[in-house]
């Protein structure tokens, strides 16, 4: 995101573009399976659907943030779109960095919880048959995933949802502009959608 605010010409914007879908693929079913080491299948849905909610709220701040940082044009000769991936971009490297010491592979291993949560945490998960999956790899199973036709099936179940979401979420500043608002406007009027 940074490297989209350092850009000068077309084809940059598009490797950077290109770069920064390829790193952010994995987010979402990352999360998924960061969660089911810890929750049992039954308690996934809730917080799944708090962490996609928190996402539109954030789009929502988003776009206010957008809408201040976008009064920096000018500013060390960049416009004020530079700037909002600039920082926005520096902001990401930051929480990045600090999830490094944050985020615990497993239950085993997170210094968060006591002795006893974890052994509580590895029970639930065995009752539920989840811990097997989070501390038994094997490449069979991945391929045997790669095989499996309701993989791709979700895979395109996902991108019919994510597609139209992130289209939406992405150009409505620039829809909005095309129907003739301009700069700090437009982006203060995409916040309330987002909610």
């Amino acid at each position: 995101m940074l490297c989209m605010g350092l850009v000068t010409s077309y084809k940059g914007l598009l490797v950077a573009r290109f770069f920064l879908g390829v790193t952010e693929a994995g987010l979402f079913p990352g999360v998924q399976y960061y969660l089911s080491c810890y929750y049992r299948r039954s308690e996934l849905g809730l917080r799944l659907s708090i962490f996609f909610a928190n996402a539109a709220l954030a789009g929502s701040f988003g776009g206010l943030l957008a809408a201040a940082i976008a009064k920096m044009d000018g500013l060390g000769n960049k416009a004020g779109w530079a700037w909002i991936f600039i920082i926005e971009g520096l902001a990401t490297m930051v929480v990045g960095a600090l999830s490094w010491f944050l985020v615990h592979d497993w239950p085993e291993t997170a210094r968060f919880l006591t002795p006893e949560e974890k052994i509580r945490v590895q029970y639930r998960l065995a009752k539920d048959d989840l811990s097997k999956f989070a501390t038994e790899y094997d490449k069979r199973h991945v391929m045997e995933a790669v095989k499996d036709w309701k993989t791709w099936a979700y895979c395109v179940a996902e991108m019919g949802n994510f597609m139209p979401l992130y289209a939406f979420s992405l150009f409505l500043p620039t829809i909005v502009a095309g129907m003739g608002y301009a700069g700090t406007h437009a982006q203060l009027l995409v916040s309330p959608v987002s909610f």
